[in-house]
């Protein structure tokens, strides 16, 4: 009580000193001693809220603000006592949606081509480099060096328009979880077949093995796999090159990964979900539970309620060669089991369905939002000017 007290007086006497205007709160605890300075000094107060389950901090500001703006819509039944609520989702960057399918595709393709010969390059003298891109104008770094270029076609190659894209995003740090099912999970994704026709022998009538007996599955699978950095190395070493790979750390160019992509398998992070939004980019969300108030859960429920992802607990993922309990695709010894490269073959053998995903997402979609944010606090700061 004694640090709030002291910083809510220090951020007093800087707002007395700033004078501003208008204050602006994006939550955590950080953000409560200005913001509540901002109400005691008479400054109009504005809180943005990015999950659909507000923080702590938010929750505890939201009926002293002026205005809480929103991302979700059924966010605004969490904040009662706010004055108002306007739903203006969260602010993304423009070039994710002025990129076409196309030009994300042949871009996403001269990655592949780049990584290819430069992994193979590195597999000549040895001992399997790492592929990594130092240059800064790629994309992302490749699975293991060793024997990648050995499995380029003649001339490179092209993600063609009946190929599906899957982007696995993990997050910066790493998403363990994820990435514990993606590595049991790519040899069904991606055979060492050089084209991807898993049909053929075997297989559960819901699994990765049926791609090809599915209506309108057709092409070959490429995967982009953002790994995270939190122990990237060893997972390289694990996972088997194949040239419809990249593993990588970190993505620059998201524009590109969600331009060229049929599926996203991701967190629910907020600015993650606003971003599958905006590329109207179908979604497998798997929320971490190690979040503030659950509010991946949440924003992954919001999703799958407008029909634009499906939602799965970490706790129910897994992959056919993991050894977790429980059954397969369903409940075995009182455990959900969720077989990730099964709900992916699913996913993407339904066209129709990833149609309406990407329809939810567009229709979800705010494009406007760092203007309409930005609007209102404009027009309060006016206000408060003029007082």
């Amino acid at each position: 009580p004694f640090n709030l007290a002291w910083a809510v007086l220090c951020s007093v006497f800087l707002i007395l000193r700033v004078a501003p205007h208008v204050v602006v709160g994006t939550g955590g605890y950080v953000s409560v001693p200005t913001c509540i300075a901002a109400v005691l000094t008479r400054r109009p107060l504005v809180i943005q809220e990015q999950n659909a389950a507000p923080g702590i901090a938010n929750k505890i500001l939201a009926p002293l603000a002026t205005l809480v703006c929103v991302a979700f819509q059924k966010a605004t039944l969490r904040f009662s006592g706010a004055q108002r609520c306007a739903t203006h989702g969260n602010p993304t960057r423009e070039v994710l949606r002025e990129m076409s399918r196309d030009e994300a595709r042949h871009d996403l393709s001269e990655m592949f081509r780049k990584e290819e010969v430069r992994s193979g390059s590195s597999s000549s003298g040895g001992g399997g480099g790492s592929g990594v891109d130092k240059g800064g104008d790629n994309l992302l770094h490749t699975a293991g060096g060793s024997g990648v270029g050995e499995h380029t076609q003649s001339g490179g190659d092209t993600i063609a328009e009946d190929d599906k894209v899957l982007v696995v995003l993990g997050g910066s740090l790493g998403a363990a979880a994820i990435n514990t099912a993606m590595r049991g999970a790519i040899s069904m994704l991606l055979p060492d077949d050089a084209t991807y026709t898993p049909g053929g022998s075997g297989g559960s009538a819901h699994g990765a093995r049926d791609w090809s007996e599915r209506p309108n599955a057709g092409g070959r699978m490429w995967v982009v796999w953002q790994a995270g950095a939190s122990g990237f190395d060893a997972l390289r070493a694990a996972v088997p090159p194949h040239p419809r790979l990249l593993l990588t750390p970190f993505i620059d160019r998201m524009e590109v990964a969600y331009g060229a992509a049929d599926l996203a398998v991701a967190r629910a992070g907020a600015i993650t979900c606003s971003e599958l939004l905006a590329t109207r980019t179908p979604s497998v969300l798997v929320p971490s539970p190690n979040v503030a108030e659950d509010h991946q859960t949440f924003n992954a429920l919001e999703m799958e309620s407008a029909g634009a992802a499906v939602m799965v607990r970490e706790a129910h993922l897994s992959s056919s060669s993991s050894s977790s309990p429980g059954g397969i695709d369903g409940v075995g010894g009182g455990h959900v089991r969720i077989v990730l490269e099964h709900l992916v073959a699913s996913l993407l053998g339904d066209a129709g369905r990833l149609a309406a995903m990407s329809a939810a997402a567009a229709a979800h979609d705010t494009p406007q939002a760092a203007e309409d944010i930005a609007n209102d606090v404009a027009r309060l700061a006016e206000i408060s000017l003029h007082d």
